[in-house]
């Protein structure tokens, strides 16, 4: 009996683990050319979204993409949908309204790789000279038909990066120092540091006097305003990015139905034996 036992869980679990491992894996590689690594001010530089790699996708393909465009604001004008193209049947951009994120899709299915869209960022006349000034792609989705329960293909960030030859020079030091100020008080202050550091203010070192505290406006850049956050995928100037997503469906209720009825099998091997 135990030999008949042992035989018939190790035939049950030899083809559970055949039946797991032989699941598809969909996934996609998303990819992003510039058509210029230096652009100057007053300029353009045009990014080029396509797609390649297609590996198990389910059904008749894919047909939308979103993706967060995350650029630096005090470098590149706002971009509107007069800069986003769809190419190779790929239509109808749409853009949030602050212009963070945009997402494209197509009026038929696709399983074919190529462009999707052409995307234009135009530098300020003002613009300062930057090297390395990145345009990055996150959070990249592809939409596709991979039957009724299957979400969207995660393919995660794109990087580029783009040099800026501008009019003038970027500020070594944009942010303001209260006890350097022309004019201020170089006494450190007690219990209000700063307060009578103005120009023209105060140079005699009140500790209480709080009548001369400068206004220092302070600006936290958002994700969604200016570059320079890490990402999970992704190369200077001509990035990519790849999805890996398993298949969703009736295969995640296979393997526990295996052990459901390998251990109704043995219960009821067993009450066959002990009623002989």
């Amino acid at each position: 009996m135990k030999k008949v036992l042992i035989t018939m869980l190790m035939a049950i679990v030899i083809v559970s683990m055949c039946f797991v491992t032989s699941r598809a894996e969909a996934s996609i590689k998303v990819n992003v050319s510039m058509d210029k690594t230096t652009v100057k001010a007053g300029e353009e530089v045009v990014l080029t979204i396509s797609t390649s790699d297609f590996v198990d996708i389910a059904g008749e393909g894919i047909f939308g993409l979103s993706i967060d465009l995350v650029y630096d604001r005090e470098i590149f004008e706002p971009v509107t949908l007069s800069d986003i193209t769809g190419v190779n049947g790929w239509t109808s951009p749409q853009l949030s309204e602050d212009a963070s994120m945009f997402y494209i899709d197509r009026t038929d299915f696709t399983s074919t790789p190529g462009e999707v869209a052409k995307i234009a960022f135009h530098v300020k006349s003002d613009a300062a000279t930057t090297q390395n000034v990145e345009i990055r792609f996150n959070n990249i989705k592809v939409v596709y038909d991979g039957g009724p329960n299957s979400p969207d293909l995660l393919v995660g960030d794109v990087i580029s990066s783009v040099n800026v030859e501008g009019t003038t020079q970027p500020d070594p030091d944009p942010t303001p120092d209260p006890n350097n100020t022309p004019g201020g008080d170089t006494t450190p202050d007690d219990n209000n540091i700063g307060n009578n550091n103005t120009p023209g203010g105060n140079t005699s070192g009140n500790n209480n006097n709080n009548t001369n505290t400068p206004n220092i406006n302070i600006n936290i850049p958002t994700n969604n305003n200016n570059a320079g956050t890490t990402g999970n995928n992704g190369n200077n100037n001509n990035g990519s990015g790849v999805s890996s997503l398993p298949y969703t469906g009736l295969q995640g209720f296979v393997f526990p139905a295996i052990l459901l009825i390998a251990v109704a099998g043995v219960i009821g091997y067993v009450k066959y034996r002990n009623m002989e």
